[in-house]
């Protein structure tokens, strides 16, 4: 194995390095169309079941 030229640091102190280079981003109202491959700020609940009865043809897992 190789050596590196660089000591090694602590989990702690790279996620400290790593952290304090970023910024959270905030969160943006876009049109459903305009969302392919965003990521959602918050949980979306649907209202009621779909469809409104039990469909499953069988149980369990595949």
């Amino acid at each position: 194995m190789t050596q590196s030229k660089y000591e090694m640091i602590s989990v702690e102190e790279a996620l400290r390095i790593v952290l304090a280079q970023v910024q959270p981003l905030t969160a943006a109202l876009v049109p459903l169309q305009d969302a392919q491959s965003l990521v959602m700020a918050e949980s979306v609940l649907a209202s009621e079941d779909m469809p409104p009865f039990a469909a499953a043809g069988v149980d369990g897992f595949a």
